[in-house]
């Protein structure tokens, strides 16, 4: 007769360790989001309260950034349910939940819909000054317009995409034009941050990732020109009754396979039909 008592004993551990991780994890898992959630409730119900004098674009952005955060949660209330479920699901399981975090969960809801209700009022009391700054704002963002599509035209006039440059050159204008590009990138994505805040709609200006995206293509066509370069230079230095035709012939194959590779944006480009004849 077999004897399952130590499998069994043996299971029943094994399950018990699961069962203890398992509910470790869900306990740290509600912990942390009612702290987060009580933080995140505390911090933006003090900055709402905030003051803007007028002309104070800081503040402004400070209090819409509050605002923005509020409508931009709509998983809070979401949360309630599951969360209280954990609960009953720990105390199920003999785990203990803080007191604290308890009248958390308990006190959410109401919190929540109060600083709903505050965040509309805020909205309204500095209502004429986010009209202001959303005009100040649609102005520069005109102008910024102006300068990206002044920045593609320059860029298509400049940027590396002649082979006569050749590969020195060329690689000084492609850092010249990252610089460039991660300085107007910059500003986009200030300009960005504060249309989101003040809820402005604006076409989005594809110019700058037009130029991002060449400018990572042409460092690949660019590196392809170099191996290129470098490689038919250390053959030239192979004496004549060393060189091998054949294995030439392949490398040779093998690189004009490399070129017919890249991607197709770049085949309308002089460097790469300059590539493909080299």
């Amino acid at each position: 007769r077999v004897d399952a008592k130590p499998i069994k004993q043996a299971l029943s551990l094994w399950a018990s360790k699961w069962v203890n991780t398992f509910t470790q994890h869900l306990k740290t898992h509600l912990l942390g989001k009612l702290a987060d959630l009580s933080t995140f409730m505390d911090r933006v119900n003090t900055g709402l309260d905030m003051s803007v004098p007028y002309g104070d674009l800081t503040g402004l952005v400070d209090i819409m950034t509050h605002i923005h955060a509020v409508r931009s949660r709509s998983d809070v209330e979401e949360m309630f349910g599951p969360l209280k479920r954990v609960v009953n699901l720990l105390r199920k399981h003999q785990i203990s939940v803080p007191d604290d975090s308890l009248r958390v969960l308990e006190e959410a809801p109401a919190k929540w819909t109060q600083l709903k209700k505050k965040t509309s009022m805020t909205k309204d009391r500095v209502g004429n000054q986010q009209a202001q700054q959303t005009e100040k704002i649609l102005a520069d963002t005109d102008i910024f317009l102006k300068k990206a599509n002044q920045f593609r035209t320059t860029f298509l006039d400049r940027a590396p995409f002649r082979y006569s440059i050749g590969v020195d050159s060329a690689y000084k204008k492609l850092d010249e034009y990252h610089i460039l590009l991660v300085e107007i990138e910059a500003e986009e994505q200030a300009l960005t941050k504060l249309q989101i805040l003040f809820e402005i709609s604006v076409p989005e200006n594809t110019k700058l990732k037009e130029c991002r995206h060449d400018l990572q293509y042409l460092k690949i066509v660019w590196d392809l020109c170099a191996l290129v370069d470098y490689q038919f230079i250390e053959w030239k230095k192979t004496a004549w009754k060393n060189v091998n035709t054949e294995f030439l012939s392949d490398e040779t194959k093998k690189m004009l396979m490399q070129v017919r590779g890249l991607p197709k944006i770049t085949r309308d480009w002089d460097v790469f039909a300059g590539l493909e004849g080299a």
